[in-house]
């Protein structure tokens, strides 16, 4: 609390109206809220209400005899209006405002509920089971501030020795409050959080409110999440980890894999907290009526109370930032893309903010760039739709198999069925995520820019023995380094040959040639992957025109013709049109 200056005096610590009252014995009783009296003027019953937020400053006297006034009761009592404020008063002036600023931060600190949060003053109301956050604004500081601290001016002009008049906030002093200058008196909200946070050691900490060590607001209901044990040893991690299972019973999923992948899923959902970004969920089913979208809801209503966002993937990069920007103004925990007809591009900006905790974008026709704050698992759903390039390994693959989806488990739907057993699901979680935690927290293969969530949601159920959640995942890579190299070559070769056509024979001849420079360097290294050229430097002919067989076909830019009739066979690299046809 500030030091009491000429400027500030702090909240009395003796009620000098009562102090007053009690000096002439005319209190009959009284409370934190008011006094009961007999009235000096008339002796009757009388009541004197003390300075709140429902009352005056100088409070507020009723006695139904008299009809005496608040200012006659306490001229009587030899009480000024200033001291019958019972809040912490603070006389403001000219060249001050620093101070003033400074002062009336660290009140909104001690009285609680006022953070920083995303370059933002808010104030959060706890209701009980849900908050209500308010962003504090040059209109709305006025109305709060006077709750807790009681502003005056000096005025020459008035009688009376003090010569205080009470003012509201000003517009100046509101844009001081709202700047970052001094703000080591107000804390820093991190986000909001609906589920149990969990350190290191594996402590789980499920009170309500405002956590000062991690800077969360837990918006929970701590009732639901107090018996957490104390240690957690493997086997009852696996019986967790089963309870997860049996809930996704009513799924058939391609492998276990993807059962884990669908898994991991939930984890992400409950360890958002922890995790600053994550990658997206892809359900992908070979057909209609698999549970695909069904599978998704569940796993959105999980998050958190608020609706997920549900949108249809865009078929441009301008469109993709736009839908982004749009989405992520609403700061939300979950957003879908359902039903994906259209193939799942890479887009820059998409892939960015599967990685980046922000996102800007630039307002078309100017130079003006805007930012939002990314909070959002980003999920998505389709019938034999899968990520394309840079987007897999930024994508967590679950498989649908070809059986028609169980749409009731236990009587519920699945999405009904999580919302039932939320509580269950989130103890599950997080007694195998603490399971893990307490065996030493053991590692295995790297996650490229999701390391905190290769962490939190893929180790735990390595450690358990479970299927790997991103070997389909890691089977795509393979698929599409694949066509890298394929396409690769053929670009090696048509840099050789141009236009013309080529035998193998020819193809053998340069690379003995060593006539290439760092394009004959570049195809050696993949023959030798190949294995057309063989450790001890032997060119393979006969696999050699295998695999320029296995390219002819080959999806790209770049496509691979073979005249039949030849003998032997004659190649040409030719480039794909706008039509499909293949150029020279």
């Amino acid at each position: 609390m500030p030091k009491a200056t000429d400027s500030y005096l702090p909240r009395p610590p003796i009620n000098p109206v009562l102090m007053r009252l009690q000096d002439l014995a005319l209190v009959q009783q009284h409370d934190g809220a008011e006094v009961v009296l007999r009235c000096p003027r008339c002796g009757g019953m009388a009541v004197y209400h003390f300075s709140s937020r429902q009352t005056p400053r100088s409070g507020a006297y009723e006695c139904r005899g008299c009809h005496w006034g608040t200012e006659d009761f306490l001229e009587y009592l030899g009480v000024t209006a200033f001291q019958a404020d019972l809040r912490s008063n603070l006389i403001v002036k000219s060249g001050e405002l620093v101070y003033d600023v400074d002062v009336i931060k660290e009140h909104l600190a001690r009285a609680g509920g006022v953070f920083r949060f995303d370059g933002r003053l808010i104030r959060v109301e706890d209701k009980g089971e849900s908050v209500v956050i308010q962003e504090l604004t040059v209109e709305n500081l006025p109305l709060l501030v006077p709750e807790y601290l009681s502003l005056y001016r000096r005025d020459n002009r008035l009688s009376g020795r003090l010569k205080l008049k009470p003012v509201d906030l000003s517009e100046k002093l509101s844009r001081g409050i709202l700047s970052f200058s001094g703000d080591e008196f107000l804390p820093v909200l991190k986000d909001f959080c609906d589920f149990p946070l969990v350190d290191e050691s594996g402590r789980v900490e499920a009170s309500r409110g405002y956590d000062p060590d991690t800077g969360y607001w837990m918006n929970i209901v701590a009732a639901n999440y107090e018996s957490f044990s104390v240690s957690v040893s493997r086997d009852q991690a696996d019986v967790a980890c089963s309870n997860l299972q049996r809930l996704l019973r009513g799924v058939y999923f391609a492998k276990p894999c993807d059962e884990m992948a669908a898994i991991s899923a939930l984890f992400t959902m409950v360890l958002k907290w922890k995790i600053p970004t994550a990658p997206l969920i892809h359900v992908v089913a070979v057909k209609p009526g698999s549970g695909k979208s069904t599978l998704t809801r569940a796993i959105a209503g999980l998050s958190s109370q608020e609706k997920p966002i549900f949108l249809s993937y865009p078929k441009t990069e301008e469109e993709m930032s736009k839908t982004l920007f749009s989405a992520l103004r609403s700061n939300p925990r979950v957003v879908v893309f359902d039903n994906i007809t259209a193939p799942l591009v890479p887009f820059g900006d998409f892939c960015t903010c599967l990685t980046e905790g922000r996102f800007s974008t630039r307002i078309l026709g100017t130079s003006t760039v805007m930012e939002v704050r990314n909070r959002a698992v980003f999920l998505s759903n389709g019938n034999r739709r899968l990520p394309q390039d840079d987007l897999i390994r930024r994508t967590v693959i679950v498989r649908l198999d070809m059986q028609p989806f169980r749409e009731v488990v236990r009587d519920e739907p699945l999405d009904s069925l999580f919302a039932t057993y939320r509580q269950a699901i989130v103890r599950d979680v997080l007694t195998v995520y603490r399971g893990w935690l307490m065996a030493g927290a053991p590692q295995y293969g790297p996650f490229d820019s999701f390391d905190l969530w290769n962490s939190c949601c893929r180790f735990p159920l390595l450690w358990l023995g479970r299927a790997d959640p991103l070997e389909e995942t890691g089977r795509l890579l393979k698929l599409a380094e694949g066509r890298d190299d394929k396409q690769r070559v053929l670009s090696l070769l048509k840099k050789n040959f141009g236009r013309s056509s080529f035998r193998v024979s020819d193809i053998h001849a340069w690379v003995d040639s060593g006539d290439g420079g760092d394009c004959l360097a570049a195809l050696r290294a993949i023959f030798q992957e190949w294995e057309i050229i063989e450790q001890s430097s032997v060119f393979n002919t006969r696999r050699c025109g295998r695999c320029l067989l296995r390219l002819v076909g080959c999806d790209g830019e770049l496509r691979l013709v073979v005249d039949p009739k030849a003998t032997p066979r004659l190649f040409r690299v030719g480039v794909r049109n706008d039509s499909g046809s293949i150029d020279n």
